[in-house]
């Protein structure tokens, strides 16, 4: 009975000491920091952790480098707290802007982890859009360096944060109003707020629907949904594109404006289809890989009013595959008619063949008989050339034997000529003595000597050609 008394006591310290024990082996340490720190700001974490142990504190970087690390003690209560380090006044390798890691831990094993943001000083920027009436305009796109950050409110409003820097900010309202643009600086933290006021065009023209090839399936595909202002269009080549644009003036549809495209140094004119309700833009895409500004323009009473984006062409393989298989099936059908015309030429020739070899054998048998006769032919002929060649020769041969007695008689006359060349000087030396002589005599004497000298000349002269003709 004495041990039953006593041992409920003993049972109860022991279980008390073997929970406690239990608790204090699963007191777990914890984290705890700010969720973003900026330039220029400290770092401080804190947490609980077992009393009265030292808690080691490491910083990671986003590269999972270790920037920072200490050692603290926790207070006897179970709770420590630390200021680490301070961030510099701008990015650096070391300290980049993204998420760190704080990794805490103490000497029995416990460890926890948790992380925070270091980003770089914002502003808050309100941009406010309002027409010259001062009216809010509600569902303008505000771009800031092209990037569309929102879309204004019911009050024409539209906040957002920005670090440090100058900024494009661009407001594309709804129509009838044009979009307005604007340099803004920003040094952060200070709050920015920058007033639109949005003028109300006259023209204005809304594209209401794109329609495309796609590039995966080679289907029309509506592209109706894109930014066309910050998104250029994608299309396939070798392919169509359809632009829909409305216009209206003062607020009103018109149905009669000029509309045009203007890409790749072409241009496209807008057709208006009652049964859509708008101004259709047919566009033929070459196959060529192609990225072309493009600009969209309405012309009506006077005014105009554009819209530019970009067009991407992308190259159609499937169409050029689809081509070369339509060619390759061309050049399938035409080898097949040629293989049927060879072997419809081979049964012709060698029909033509067996006709030409009877005819060669006519022909040989006909040339036998012919070749007989022409060498019969040839030895006559040969017979008959002999004989003229013999009459040919005795007739040369006479030929040369006249021609040397025409010589012979030739070399006489150049004789007889010579011996009466010799009498004309004897004959002249003696008219002149007997010039001599008569000299006395009377006119009528002399004139009969003259006379009868000139008859005797026209005798020599006479008998000259006579030799003359003679040789």
């Amino acid at each position: 009975m004495k041990f039953i008394k006593y041992s409920f006591p003993i049972l109860f310290l022991i279980m008390t000491m073997l929970v406690t024990s239990v608790m204090a082996s699963t007191t777990v340490i914890t984290v705890t920091t700010a969720a973003v720190y900026h330039p220029g700001q400290t770092v401080v974490v804190e947490g609980t952790a077992p009393p009265n142990v030292e808690v080691g504190i490491s910083v990671f970087n986003p590269n999972d480098v270790l920037v920072y690390s200490t050692v603290v003690n926790s207070t006897s209560s179970g709770t420590y707290q630390a200021v680490l380090f301070t961030f510099p006044s701008a990015a650096s390798s070391e300290y980049p802007y993204g998420t760190y890691t704080v990794k805490v831990g103490t000497s029995t094993g416990f460890t926890n982890s948790t992380t925070f943001e270091f980003e770089p000083l914002q502003s808050l920027i309100t941009v406010e859009v309002f027409n010259p009436s001062n009216v809010a305009v509600q569902g303008a796109n505000v771009y800031v360096n092209s990037t569309l950050v929102g879309t204004t409110n019911s009050s024409g409003e539209l906040s957002f944060y920005e670090p440090s820097g100058t900024y494009d900010i661009m407001v594309v309202p709804p129509s009838p109003y044009v979009p307005e643009s604007k340099v803004v600086t920003v040094v952060a933290p200070t709050p920015v707020t920058e007033k639109f006021v949005v003028q109300q065009e006259q023209l204005t023209m809304a594209i209401t629907k794109v329609l495309a090839y796609n590039s995966s399936d080679y289907m029309i595909v509506d592209l109706t949904n894109v930014n066309i202002q910050t998104t250029p269009i994608y299309v396939v080549g070798n392919s169509t594109l359809w632009i829909y644009v409305n216009t209206f003036f003062e607020g009103k549809p018109v149905t009669n404006a000029t509309v045009s495209l203007l890409v790749d140094g072409m241009t496209y004119s807008g057709v208006y289809n009652t049964s859509v309700g708008a101004y259709v833009i047919k566009v033929p895409i070459p196959n060529v890989p192609l990225e072309e500004s493009y600009q969209i323009e309405a012309m009506y009473s006077g005014y105009t009013s554009n819209e530019t984006g970009t067009l991407i062409m992308q190259y159609n393989q499937a169409y050029i595959i689809g081509s070369i298989e339509a060619k390759v099936s061309e050049l399938q059908k035409e080898v097949a008619y040629m293989t049927s015309q060879i072997t419809l030429l081979r049964s012709e020739l060698v029909g033509n063949i067996s006709q030409l070899n009877s005819n060669i054998t006519l022909l040989r048998d006909e040339l036998s008989g012919n070749v007989s006769e022409l060498k019969s032919e040839i030895s006559s002929l040969e017979s008959n050339l002999s004989l003229v060649e013999s009459e040919l020769h005795g007739n040369v041969t006479a030929l040369n034997s006249k021609i040397t007695s025409l010589e012979s008689t030739i070399s006489t006359l150049n004789a007889t000529i010579s011996t009466l060349k010799g009498e004309i000087g004897s004959l002249t030396m003696k008219i002149n003595n007997v010039n001599t002589k008569v000299s006395g005599l009377s006119t009528l004497t002399y004139a009969g000597l003259g006379l009868a000298i000139v008859g005797l000349i026209i005798a020599i002269v006479a008998l000259v050609l006579v030799f003359r003709k003679v040789k």
